[in-house]
């Protein structure tokens, strides 16, 4: 009966479903099943292994977004390609159905110098180039790693149907970014320059997006202009590692082709000073070579402009002599989402910006992530100028003032629905092991605290104070939030949150602390148990987190661990008394997921980050909270509401994704 139904109605069906199955190290390791290597698209998977008509209904959907993901940050040649090119003839068939195609790897570790650079001659490559069998995979593993790379990148891509790629190489949490280089090492020069494959065979890519090397200048590898321009559909554009002089001139090529239909645009240069250095000593230009040589501008009239632009992306910019050009190329009444990560000069920027828009500037989002201090009036000003703010997301460097700042907050009770605020500082007592070292505020400046206050425990020395009272209402109070993010200490988040326990509103809470406090001076959520360990019980466990709950603690182990030396997490009494609060009777009882860590720069914080979930009926326990592990278990209400929260949890991020 199924059968005789239109294959065009099987397709709409499926498709409308909106199931996209990545292509990961499932298919890579003898087709074991690693919860942490797909996306959690199996639904689509196993409908396709029904029968053969299912399968052949099935596989353009399960093949529409493709992601290959390298083993090892530390070997990026080793990303396994051959067993999908050389092994199986009908995965190389599905791969014409691909439209997105991602080639990613892990930020945890090597974070400067991680390029592939290596002389060697390549010519051998070009006589054996159709040849699949075992001679020519021993060939690639004898040429340099750049090249292994580059080849087995070009035989993927000659998979997919000329044209018919959208996006090169969807980014976690980040809409519209679909097609990444997302390795943190410099394009191959035959992918992207302009004799490269994909400008010649893949022109309608709409969403282009770059991680590359900051740190390599290895000549004649990372010295060249990529063809950007040669892409007449782009619209999303995102590079990460922006520093020589052929990376800008590709940037200006990349704008005076695209600027007036962009609509998403994400910029990181890493460290500016840095780049600086380089264009003084080796460039010897003292020009600001983002707002002179890329956007032409330099307070002048003429110079590219983006109209269309809705979403801007700044990260490591300085814009201290720049701030009025730059704001003028990107003036236009279409922005809705304005990021800025470590750009001095920001707040010039915005200043100029709203000159230029005025009141038709109408920003849905607005993420400032600041290390100047006293910014707080600033910010201030800013949210008194701004109207119809949906999402604010702020990461400041110790205010002065916070209960000002927060009581700014009501005038956009209409609107505002996404909340984030973090506090940082550095600790200033030199008899400190972490002295001049930066560590989050967990009283978020509300204390009459100041860096001196620094103890060698976990946490700041809190006082006792009351934060709210009488004279000074919690603001929080006034807000119908939907998801708030606060890097506040557990012990004082009732205090905080208790407005939310008489609305039905509230359904996302994020305690953020940072990967490198957590690292430096402990966690505020959990302690760690390595004595008492044996590793033999956790031998055959999959790869992955694994929880118990006893006696009203949660313990959890990562695996694999490093050099077979496993460590437990146990979440301390203060966090579970805090947990049995907010999900019980008398606390936020909309509440559906607390989350609590550090989930920037690509999972680099993983092992001490977690999930916990209301529990739910049937299920016995001794708290009202469980663990919650969306790698391992299907619950379609918390995928919704953390679908409807994109970028949320990795917003504001307290490291760089790259550096040197």
């Amino acid at each position: 009966m199924l059968q005789r139904l239109p294959n065009e109605l099987w397709a709409y069906i499926i498709r409308e479903v909106g199931i996209a199955l990545a292509l990961t190290k499932e298919y890579f390791t003898d087709r074991s099943l690693n919860p942490y290597q797909i996306t959690d698209k199996r639904d689509l998977k196993n409908l396709s292994q029904v029968s053969k008509s299912f399968y052949d209904w099935t596989i353009p959907s399960l093949y529409h977004n493709v992601t290959i993901q390298a083993p090892d940050e530390q070997s990026l040649d080793t990303i396994p390609f051959s067993n999908l090119l050389f092994k199986s003839a009908r995965i190389q068939d599905a791969l014409r159905h691909a439209t997105s195609l991602r080639i990613v790897a892990g930020f945890a570790q090597k974070l400067e110098r991680r390029c592939l650079h290596q002389d060697a001659d390549s010519d051998a490559l070009d006589s054996q180039e159709d040849d699949k069998s075992s001679d020519f995979e021993n060939l690639l593993d004898d040429l340099p790693a750049l090249q292994y790379l580059a080849n087995h990148s070009f035989r993927l891509l000659r998979c997919i149907p000329n044209g018919k790629l959208q996006s090169f190489m969807q980014v976690p949490c980040s809409p519209g970014f679909l097609k990444t280089w997302d390795l943190g090492v410099c394009v191959p020069v035959d992918l992207l320059d302009y004799d490269g494959y994909l400008p010649l065979h893949q022109r309608n890519i709409e969403s282009l997006r770059l991680i590359t090397d900051a740190s390599c200048h290895s000549p004649g590898f990372s010295s060249q202009v990529h063809a950007l321009d040669s892409f007449k559909c782009l619209r999303r554009f995102s590079w990460t590692g922006i520093r020589t002089r052929d990376d800008f001139t590709s940037l200006q090529n990349a704008f005076k082709s695209h600027s007036e239909h962009l609509i998403e645009l994400e910029l990181d240069f890493v460290n500016w000073q840095k780049l600086k250095e380089i264009w003084e000593d080796d460039y010897l230009i003292e020009e600001h070579p983002f707002e002179d040589l890329v956007l032409g501008v330099a307070c002048k009239a003429a110079g590219l402009r983006f109209p269309a632009l809705e979403r801007l992306s700044l990260s490591n910019l300085d814009m201290m002599s720049g701030a009025q050009g730059i704001a003028c190329a990107f003036a236009t009444a279409s922005l809705q989402s304005l990021t800025f990560h470590r750009c001095p000069g920001w707040d010039d920027f915005l200043h100029h910006l709203f000159q230029f828009v005025g009141n038709q500037l109408h920003l849905q989002t607005l993420e400032v992530q600041s290390n100047s201090y006293d910014d707080d009036e600033l910010i201030k000003s800013i949210i008194e100028t701004v109207v119809g703010v949906h999402s604010l997301y702020l990461s400041l460097w110790n205010p002065r003032c916070t209960r000002d700042l927060w009581n700014t907050l009501p005038r956009h009770q209409e609107n505002l629905k996404q909340f984030i605020f973090q506090v940082t500082t550095v600790v200033e007592d030199d008899e400190s092991e972490f002295f001049e070292q930066t560590a989050d505020l967990g009283d978020m400046s509300f204390s009459a605290n100041d860096a001196s206050d620094w103890s060698q425990s976990n946490e700041y020395v809190d006082k006792d104070d009351e934060w709210f009272n009488d004279e000074f209402a919690n603001p929080l109070g006034e807000l119908e939030l939907e998801s708030i993010g606060l890097a506040c200490a557990p012990r004082r988040l009732k205090e905080v949150l208790r407005p939310f326990a008489d609305k039905t509103c509230l359904q996302l809470l994020h305690i953020r602390q940072s990967g490198e406090c957590i690292g430096r001076f402990g966690s505020w959520a959990f302690d760690t148990n390595l004595a008492d360990i044996d590793t033999d019980d956790y031998a055959n466990l999959p790869p992955g987190k694994h929880a118990t709950q006893s006696d009203g603690s949660i313990r959890w182990v990562t695996l694999p661990s490093l050099d077979d030396f496993v460590v437990e997490r146990i979440t301390t009494e203060v966090f579970n008394d805090f947990a049995s609060w907010v999900f019980g009777p008398n606390g936020i009882k909309s509440l559906q997921l607390l989350v609590y860590g550090d989930f920037s720069c690509h999972g680099r914080y993983l092992d001490d980050m977690f999930m916990l979930q209301r529990r739910r009926a049937g299920r016995d326990g001794q708290t009202p909270f469980e663990w919650y592990d969306g790698k391992t278990e299907r619950i379609p209400d918390i995928e919704e509401l953390l679908d409807r929260h994109p970028g949320f949890l990795e917003a504001c991020p307290t490291d760089t994704l790259l550096r040197g």
